[in-house]
């Protein structure tokens, strides 16, 4: 667990320093992880490292989501922007494709794995302001069925992204 939890916490620490990236983190998490890992890569992320295309009544509808098990669906995403404008869209377009995916294929484990800035990284009213929207969009989302997770630490969000997706590859 706490092999494959350290190659996210790299991966993340990537992703923090690309701020918005979650293609470049996808990308470079199965880089760095050990051959014997890349099985429990393949059942955590989705194919491609992009996002899924799905077809519902013969129309293809392309899905902004990084994470996918046989249980759930999830996003690995960013809040690390200046303004708190930024972090809501990211928030609300990030949960809308979460939400489609688990009501077209009847997902239960639906995962939204938020990256914060660092406290000092910002002014303190802007920083509030990005956490105050956080929180209240995680309130509904939760009350969703949403499992919502938000840390300035890569090692601890890696963390909760393995404990997540772990039923699914066991």
């Amino acid at each position: 667990e706490w092999a494959l939890s350290k190659y996210y916490g790299v991966i993340v620490d990537i992703y923090y320093k690309s701020k918005t990236n979650p293609q470049k983190l996808i990308k470079d998490f199965r880089r760095g992880m050990p051959l014997h890992k890349q099985m429990d890569y393949d059942k955590i992320v989705t194919s491609g490292d992009q996002g899924v295309l799905i077809d519902f009544d013969g129309q293809k509808h392309f899905l902004d989501l990084n994470l996918l098990t046989r249980l759930g669906c999830g996003s690995v995403t960013s809040a690390v922007y200046k303004s708190y404008q930024s972090v809501e869209v990211n928030l609300l377009r990030t949960s809308r494709d979460l939400t489609t995916y688990s009501r077209v294929y009847s997902a239960d484990a639906i995962g939204l794995f938020l990256l914060l800035p660092e406290a000092t990284a910002l002014e303190q009213k802007e920083y509030k302001r990005i956490t105050e929207v956080i929180d209240e969009h995680e309130w509904k989302l939760v009350r969703d069925g949403f499992r919502v997770v938000s840390f300035d630490s890569p090692a601890l969000l890696a963390q909760e992204i393995y404990d997540w997706a772990k039923p699914a590859i066991q």
